[in-house]
């Protein structure tokens, strides 16, 4: 921009005006703007912390992201509820201490309405058979760990199931994602480029 006079430098076409202008101003500013967004940063930090969001709840509504959200929630819960139930605890004391983890709003819901329904004699299998988030195959499973007195090695066989399609899910989802982030940065850096060698090319308009 130091090469144009400021008549030049206002005859530029607008796609190189904005981006030198821009350029320029964050090189004067570049100490007010880093401390601006530390503060807005910190500002929205601290909103997030104030009114409580729950990221969980906010990611688990993202298409394409919800099924990761979902399989590593059930990671967590069956691969507690098996090494509970291995360690000696009863089933309904095992859902009470899976209240203090913080999980999805549904699953805790869930939870919650297991402990009562099997106060009323309920199957977990048919209480769990309700909920939306629970998949068919995994009511399948559990039905039979009740049949068979063997629900901690469902719940470990269930963990390890959603554990590995977590992975999957995260792979696939970053495989997506790189490619995005690439032709985004692509995209930045070609605007700038572009308004550059715009600039130059104008210098015989401008003189001319």
């Amino acid at each position: 921009s130091t090469i144009f006079s400021p008549e030049e430098f206002a005859k530029l076409p607008a796609i190189s005006h904005t981006v030198l202008s821009l350029g320029t101003y964050l090189n004067t500013h570049m100490g007010g703007f880093f401390i601006i967004l530390a503060i807005v940063i910190g500002s929205l930090i601290f909103l997030f912390k104030t009114i409580n969001i729950s990221w969980l709840s906010m990611m688990y509504k993202v298409p394409k992201i919800s099924n990761i959200i979902v399989d590593l929630q059930l990671t967590i819960l069956y691969s507690a509820m098996s090494t509970m139930l291995k360690g000696g605890l009863e089933l309904d004391k095992a859902l009470r201490q899976m209240q203090k983890i913080q999980l999805l709003p549904e699953l805790n819901d869930l939870i919650k309405n297991t402990l009562f329904e099997l106060k009323r004699g309920q199957k977990l299998s048919t209480i769990f058979s309700i909920s939306k988030i629970i998949p068919s195959s995994d009511i399948a499973l559990l039905h039979v760990g009740e049949s068979s007195a063997s629900l901690d090695d469902i719940f470990k066989s269930l963990s390890i199931r959603h554990s590995d399609a977590f992975n999957k899910n995260v792979k696939k989802f970053l495989s997506l994602l790189e490619p995005a982030v690439i032709v985004g940065l692509g995209v930045f850096i070609a605007i700038i480029v572009v308004s550059i060698m715009m600039a130059v090319m104008s210098i015989t308009d401008i003189v001319g």
